[in-house]
């Protein structure tokens, strides 16, 4: 669900960016096409222009057929009109992971009640052969008995009779039989441990995966933000005011034009992937964060 809204959210961001290139691309065509009236620009400059602009356009129907889909996705999977509205943010905040990869997989062992019943699972066998070992070992029968005094035909008048004993039974099916049963439990154990280290390598496997992920977005979404999209912003000014004066060649202008509307693109992007990647390490956890 949280994928679709991310993925819903972009593509209504990009295409809030792609209109507002379309617009300055509109000042730059105007201004290439003043230059090729006078002749001092080719035709093919303003062809390129154009060419942009168009495909822009294009993309924007595609952002269109996009949200229709995604809203349709979203308010089936919560059982509600597909008329819903669903609103997005212009933006996304993204923060850094507040753990380390450790951390996090110490909350997936408190928090994955799957990891806990493995391991209860595990122990349940173990406590099973642990007796069937015990049942294998035969127990002695102590017994008493007494014979009463009775006359003899001899004559006399005979002795009382005590016996004790006791009785070892011979175990020689005990050891198949519980022998088997422990073997059994034994095994039983094994698997349970199996599954639950299979399981422990997926999380730990997936949670530095997605962390490196959420680290990387992180990164390059303050990169782009701080850095990259304002010296673009301020290439483009430069080299569309060399350009008014000759200083600029069209090849400069367009270069810089598409630069900045890539690298405005990839902030949006690096925050989503950025939501993703922690919303894949609440998944793995098993916890909110």
């Amino acid at each position: 669900m949280k994928q679709a809204y991310y993925r819903l959210a972009l593509a209504r961001q990009i295409k809030k960016i792609t209109e507002e290139h379309i617009s300055l691309i509109e000042q730059l065509i105007d201004a290439v096409r003043f230059k090729y009236e006078v002749g001092r620009a080719a035709q093919s400059d303003l062809l390129r222009l154009e060419i942009l602009r168009d495909r822009l356009k294009d993309s924007v129907e595609d952002f269109d057929r996009q949200d229709r889909e995604l809203i349709a996705t979203i308010n089936a999977t919560l059982h509600r009109s597909v008329m819903t509205e669903i609103i997005t943010p212009e933006t996304f905040a993204l923060t850094a992971p507040t753990y380390t990869i450790i951390k996090y997989m110490k909350l997936a062992m408190i928090s994955r009640p799957q990891l806990k019943q493995l391991k209860a699972i595990a122990k349940m066998h173990r406590s099973a052969a642990d007796l069937a070992s015990t049942e294998a070992i035969p127990d002695p029968t102590f017994f008493a008995s007494y014979a009463l005094r009775s006359e003899l035909e001899a004559g006399g008048a005979g002795r009382d009779l005590v016996t004790f004993g006791v009785g070892i039974p011979l175990p020689l099916f005990y050891g198949a039989r519980y022998g088997t049963r422990a073997e059994e439990a034994k095994a039983s154990a094994r698997a349970a441990d199996a599954q639950q280290k299979a399981l422990v390598d997926a999380i730990s496997g997936g949670l530095g995966e997605a962390h490196a992920s959420w680290l990387r977005a992180f990164d390059q979404l303050n990169r782009y933000k701080d850095q990259l999209v304002p010296q673009a912003h301020k290439a483009l000014e430069a080299t569309f005011s060399n350009y008014q004066v000759d200083r600029a060649d069209f090849s400069s202008l367009y270069e810089a034009e598409v630069e900045l509307l890539s690298f405005e693109r990839t902030i949006r992007v690096a925050a989503v992937q950025g939501l993703l990647a922690k919303t894949r390490v609440e998944q793995l956890i098993g916890r909110k964060l």
